[in-house]
């Protein structure tokens, strides 16, 4: 058992901590700082990531938006045009009416 034990010992590395902590590694305090680096980054591309997608779904709904606008002038424009047309009807048709003279009109006098 003890040659095991010195062939244990013989491999062991001094960069990972034993079970009784005496060795203190930097490698996991460089790992910390990487996966610190790595999370800062993460987050970094996480928000430009969600300002892209905002943005674009911003532009979806401006265009969204737009379009409707374009729509509702456009039907605007062509209630106003049959607007005219009608009062342009009523006129004619109040023109015609009044050349006839009311039966009523001449009977019945106050």
């Amino acid at each position: 058992m003890s040659s095991s034990l010195s062939n244990l010992e013989l491999f062991h590395d001094p960069s990972y901590p034993t079970l009784s902590g005496r060795f203190r590694s930097m490698r996991p305090k460089v790992l910390v700082h990487r996966l610190n680096r790595s999370w800062k980054l993460s987050k970094k591309v996480k928000e430009i990531t969600r300002a892209g997608k905002l943005k674009r779904e911003m532009q979806v709904k401006n265009m969204k938006l737009y379009v409707m606008n374009k729509i509702i002038v456009e039907e605007n424009e062509r209630l106003r045009r049959k607007a005219m047309t009608l009062l342009q009807e009523n006129k004619i048709l109040l023109a015609q009416f009044q050349k006839f003279p009311h039966p009523d009109s001449n009977t019945i006098k106050y």
